[in-house]
């Protein structure tokens, strides 16, 4: 076992392994914090794991990794990290709930390489209980295989795919699994009804009846996010929330994805801070932005801008009328596109896909994109300040 300890990376906690016996290593691990100890232990129970003449030892790291997972201890540590930022507990709750389905996981795949499936199943229950990871899915959905459970398999399989995190070993697993089993309905289809069955959006607010100003302003939301961009969440689901709340007359929505500097937020041409992290952190981005957007409707705007569409095969072409010397620049948007990432956000809204130069006219190829999902948007800013004067959305579905 020193010798598997010995040729372990440096771990992340408060100390790093040097040449010393198991004893000495030991008394460092009781000098740092529970979480430090945890996650450490861990590291060492995953290495251990690698050998079948270690799996007792990796297996009480295991055990010993979960025996000192402690929330309020986390809380601490990143309550520390968080001293120049804004500090959200839920937030921490959340990664803490992570990091212990890891430590269920990491003992479940011990159990397995032991043949102890029984107990795996329970340890990989566990781990799924806590979060919904690809790793405790895709072992669980290993050992369904095993007592021939298709559709469990299937499942959980499933259930790794849509954590946006799953290898190409576990896409395929579950393509062949659900082959398989004959079901008739694409598979794709079938993860997307999976996924919008569990909605992950906690925030459902009401229909917004508010003081609108004369002339009335639309308020135009530009977002830059990505797939891959876990601190995107809150601002993704906040977002899609605020889409729900408010008619496309009073707010407008453009969505980046892949920014490389994800999350950035603009609104009205003004960028704004209103919060990022996990999805425990959506409700307070919510309120900041739903805030932001009341201030808005209150100032009167620019007059509305009259849009007019016409199709030619696979052309849009978009005219703006009565533009009187004014230089709208025009946008084409997928009103909801499918793209999974890390992130684990399966659906995506007002995806931009085009943009014109200035100008009352535009002409958007769409010969790649589902005309059934297309909207248009016009955007006039002031040329100096480029703060946004007024907006204006049409759907332009073929």
């Amino acid at each position: 076992m020193r010798a598997a300890l010995l040729c372990l990376f440096p771990i992340v906690v408060l100390f790093a392994l040097r040449a010393e016996s198991v004893a000495d290593f030991e008394k460092r691990l009781a000098k740092a914090s529970p979480m430090a100890r945890s996650e450490a232990e861990r590291a060492v129970a995953q290495r251990l794991s690698a050998s079948r003449a270690t799996l007792h030892d990796a297996e009480a790291y295991a055990l010993q990794a979960i025996a000192n997972l402690n929330v309020d201890d986390q809380i601490a540590r990143e309550r520390q990290r968080h001293q120049q930022k804004v500090f959200y507990p839920e937030e921490a709750r959340e990664k803490f709930r992570t990091i212990e389905a890891a430590s269920w996981s990491t003992l479940g795949r011990i159990l397995v390489r032991q043949g102890r499936d029984a107990d795996a199943r329970q340890a990989l229950q566990k781990s799924l209980a806590a979060a919904r990871t690809a790793d405790a899915a895709a072992a669980f959905a290993a050992l369904a295989a095993k007592q021939g459970d298709i559709h469990t398999v299937i499942d959980a399989l499933g259930t790794a795919i849509l954590t946006g995190k799953a290898d190409r070993a576990t896409i395929d697993k579950f393509q062949a699994a659900y082959r398989e089993s004959g079901m008739r309905l694409d598979p794709e289809l079938w993860l997307d009804r999976r996924y919008r069955h569990e909605s992950r959006n906690p925030l459902d607010p009401p229909p917004y009846r508010g003081p609108t100003a004369q002339p009335r302003r639309t308020v135009l939301l530009e977002v830059a996010t990505g797939v891959d961009c876990e601190p995107c969440i809150s601002v993704d689901l906040a977002v899609d929330a605020l889409l729900h709340r408010y008619a496309r007359q009073d707010l407008v929505v453009i969505v980046s994805l892949d920014a490389s500097a994800a999350p950035i937020v603009v609104l009205d041409g003004e960028a704004i801070e209103p919060g990022q992290g996990l999805a425990s952190v959506a409700k307070p981005v919510f309120e900041a932005l739903d805030a932001a957007i009341q201030q808005r409707l209150a100032l009167p705007a620019e007059p509305r801008i009259p849009l007019q569409s016409s199709w030619s095969g696979h052309s849009l072409n978009v005219v703006v009328e009565n533009a009187e010397g004014a230089m709208p620049q025009l946008y084409l948007v997928e009103t909801e596109i499918r793209r999974s990432g890390a992130n684990g956000l399966r659906f995506h809204p007002m995806v931009l896909r085009r943009a014109a130069e200035p100008g009352a006219s535009a002409t958007f190829d769409t010969a790649d994109l589902d005309p059934a999902k297309l909207a248009v948007i016009a955007v006039l800013r002031d040329p100096k300040t480029r703060r946004v004067l007024q907006s204006a959305y049409q759907e332009v579905n073929q």
